[in-house]
Formats: structure tokens, sequence, C-alpha cells
């Protein structure tokens, strides 16, 4: 889009002066209009590129702490030997070794 401004400007530039008739100042108008256009869409496509990245990091952050704690959890249950019959065993395991042993959930 930048490159199309760009272009638009220069086309602007060489018949910006010739304003002789109502059909070329409407024409100059419209091409001015639509340079404008393309300047503003490339700011805002600029900056929802960089929200996105924004917003990927902070994702890839949460997935490697989620990974961390995963991998945490398994380690936890290779210690106790196994996964045990009833699925709130596990989290009273867990959270007793990561306690100390002192109170259950």
């Amino acid at each position: 889009m930048a490159l199309i401004a760009g272009v638009q400007s220069q086309i602007i530039a060489s018949t910006f002066s010739k304003n002789d008739t109502v059909l070329q100042r409407v024409t100059n108008g419209f091409a001015f209009v639509g340079m404008t256009f393309d300047i503003v869409g490339t700011s805002f496509g600029l900056f929802h590129a960089l929200r996105a990245e924004h917003y990927s990091q902070r994702y890839k952050n949460e997935l490697e702490a989620t990974h961390k704690n995963h991998i945490e959890l398994e380690d936890t249950v290779r210690k106790n030997g196994g996964l045990p019959s009833k699925r709130g065993d596990v989290a009273i395991r867990y959270y007793q070794s990561v306690d100390g042993g002192g109170s259950s959930v």
C-alpha cells in the first residue's frame, strides 16, 4: 500500500497543476483522496501488526509456563508411582508434594 501511495503521489505531483477543467479537478481530488486512504490503510496495517506481535509474545510466554507446569506435574506423578485410580488423588498428591505434605486440597 505504501508503494501505491508513493506512485499516486508522483502522479498527483505531475497533474496537480493542471486544473483547467472540472474533470481535471475532480480527477486530482479523487487521486488525493485515494492516496490518503492508502496512507491511512498502511498505518492501520502497521498498528495491527505491532499489536499482533505483542499478543503472540504474550501467548508464547503463557504456553511455555503451561508446558513447564505440565512437566512438573508429570514428574510428581512419576515420583508417586504412576497415576492413581481417582483423578482427585493426582491433585492431592501434587499439592502435598509442593506443600511438603502438610495439607490436602
